[in-house]
């Protein structure tokens, strides 16, 4: 058992690992990745059907440089982001389903600018009870992967069961790792399963098969079987044609049959395993082509009812072929440039979820039909694209729905609220703005956006524009209750929570008005300063979806659908549950200012 890797040259290996299967790579050569569009996934890689949800890891790589690993839970019937949640460590590269967890297996930082390649940031095994997906903040369980041999054993990059136990495969080595969740790793990154004699470049993939792990490793077109005690066969299997290197990856096992991609040579081989023997040499079996040719790019294999699918992602689409003959039988096209990346199919075997990983985007497919059904995020989202959702650019609330206090003079003028934001910085409040007062009849504003609903997605939601300042003795503010609804009947109030010591005195400390908005300078100007509403630099008061109480059903309700409705309302004006007396303000207020209301992700709501 002692292959040789295929004939390459080194440059073509680094991209091959930056684009062919590590998108998540340190100053890549090949990649020329731009900063994404705002939405709720970046740089999707693995999807996961989990019940009726549907979970997407995002590596958070950009060529300008790296975000934290999240997960995204989706409603596939709605698109509405459900949570965003973090992973111990960055670039999660595969999400599998086990004994009612999901296990998230991030990669780390993979330096391909050194040869050989070494990791930098450690790698890890997340595991997520299923139950805790709606409540939890961190990971139930986490498995370090920290380098070792100088950085040459590290970036776990895919799993599989067997039994109780899991084998993880490396994106670097010839080695891979055994883990029993009930007790830890048996075999860990210090005494890793060697594949193979000797240390060389290896990028693995692994499927089950009983209790028996099959390991196809990249670099050297081999089939390794690994046994649920971490023994390796003596012999392995070629799985090209003895060309230079052809890529095998994606493997997928149906009855006693083992499906692999050649992502190079652009086929799909076939292997008998109920024929494999550990005493023969190439253990018994020789591999045949299933599919050929394939499209550009394959990167995903599976299996279909009769069919092998094929996630060609640089034809942007996603190919049936027919298991028997190899026989095109159907394809779903998706955007163009959108990098199709990883798919998973749905529980009732009709929908399969395909992440876009250049598109920072998300497509729900309808095997039965021909379109995507559902598409979420996207830099390329066509509004009028009939029978999809997609999250469009951040835009202000732009329609008045109740305004008891509007009536002459400029700063009564609703429509001030609702025609873009002019702040004028730190030191000064804006003057295009709408103003309430005290009084039940004019002391709230609501607002929403036309055909649209704001959606829960990754950090700020949306973002309340005042007009409040600093001065020489500290800050003016005018705070502000927030109220969000659906229906525009039924209003769910935003926690909040006046922290002075004193509750009856107004002290000006933004810190100490807890869940309020109205209480920072504007800085954004649609004309003059037109920064993103969303940033620092725009100033406001901005909020996140994901801070409503689950335990109020129609506050988790909006969390997983969004809200189309907004009211403010002048806090001096409300009761403070704490003293019984309303919250106080300060002596020279005669109420908030409003500027605008910024939405982040938005979608059609027809």
């Amino acid at each position: 058992m002692n292959p040789s890797p295929r004939r390459f040259a080194p440059t073509a290996v680094l991209s091959l690992l930056a684009l062919a299967f590590l998108p998540a790579c340190v100053d890549s050569p090949a990649d020329d990745r731009s900063a994404p569009t705002a939405g709720p996934f970046l740089a999707p890689q693995a999807v996961v059907w989990v019940g009726d949800r549907v979970v997407v890891a995002n590596s958070g790589y950009t060529a300008a440089g790296w975000a934290d690993g999240t997960l995204t839970v989706i409603d596939p019937a709605t698109g509405a982001v459900l949570r965003r949640l973090p992973t111990s460590r960055p670039d999660p590269q595969r999400l599998v389903l086990h004994d009612g967890a999901l296990f998230v297996v991030n990669t780390g930082v993979v330096d391909t600018t050194t040869d050989p390649p070494v990791a930098r940031v450690e790698g890890s095994i997340d595991r997520w009870t299923l139950g805790d997906l709606d409540a939890a903040l961190a990971p139930t369980q986490t498995w370090r992967v920290p380098p070792t041999e100088g950085g040459r054993v590290g970036g776990p990059i895919d799993l599989a069961f067997a039994g109780d136990r899991a084998l993880v495969t490396l994106a670097l080595a010839n080695a891979a790792l055994l883990l029993d969740p009930s007790v830890g790793w048996l075999r860990g990154p210090d005494a890793p399963v060697d594949l193979g004699e000797g240390r060389r470049l290896g990028l693995g993939s692994v499927a089950a098969w009983g209790d028996r792990f099959l390991v196809v490793d990249f670099n050297s077109d081999r089939l390794f079987v690994v046994t649920s005690e971490g023994l390796v066969w003596p012999c392995s299997v070629d799985l090209g044609r003895g060309r230079d290197l052809e890529g095998a990856q994606s493997p997928w096992v149906v009855d006693d049959v083992l499906y692999v991609v050649l992502a190079l040579a652009g086929e799909v081989r076939r292997i008998e395993l109920s024929a494999l023997r550990s005493d023969a040499p190439g253990c018994g079996v020789v591999p045949v082509t299933a599919v050929a040719p394939l499209g550009q790019v394959p990167n995903d294999l599976l299996s279909w009812e009769g069919a092998l699918l094929v996630v060609q992602s640089g034809e942007n689409a996603v190919t049936a072929y027919d298991r028997r003959s190899g026989d095109r039988t159907a394809t779903w096209n998706l955007p163009r440039g959108s990098n199709p990346w990883h798919a998973a199919l749905a529980p009732d075997g009709h929908r399969l979820a395909v992440t876009e990983w250049a598109a920072d985007a998300l497509s729900i497919l309808d095997l039965e039909g021909h379109e995507p059904t559902l598409r979420v995020g996207g830099v390329d989202w066509d509004e009028a694209s009939a029978g999809e959702v997609g999250t469009l650019t951040g835009a202000p609330a732009d329609q008045v729905v109740d305004a008891p206090g509007a009536g002459e003079g400029p700063f009564r003028d609703p429509a001030r609220a609702v025609n873009g934001v002019r702040g004028l910085g730190e030191r000064a409040g804006g003057a295009d703005v709408f103003s309430l007062g005290y009084a039940p009849d004019d002391d709230r504003l609501a607002l929403r956006w036309s055909g649209r609903r704001v959606r829960n997605g990754p950090g700020v939601d949306f973002v309340v524009f005042e007009n409040g300042f600093r001065h020489r003795g500290g800050w003016f503010m005018d705070p502000i209750v927030v109220e969000l609804s659906i229906d525009g009947s039924t209003w769910v109030t935003w926690p909040h929570d006046y922290l002075a010591p004193d509750e009856v005195a107004y002290v000006d400390d933004p810190s100490l008005w807890v869940g309020f908005a109205g209480l920072r300078p504007v800085a954004l100007h649609v004309e003059d300063r037109p920064v993103d509403p969303f940033g620092p630099a725009a100033g406001g008061d901005p909020f996140d979806l994901d801070a409503l109480p689950l335990g109020d059903p129609e506050a988790a309700r909006i969390r997983r659908e969004g809200f189309r409705f907004v009211r403010l309302v002048s806090a001096g004006g409300r009761t403070n549950p704490d003293t019984g007396a309303p919250f106080p303000r300060d002596a020279v207020s005669d109420g908030p200012d409003i500027d605008g209301v910024y939405g982040r992700w938005l979608t059609r709501d027809d």
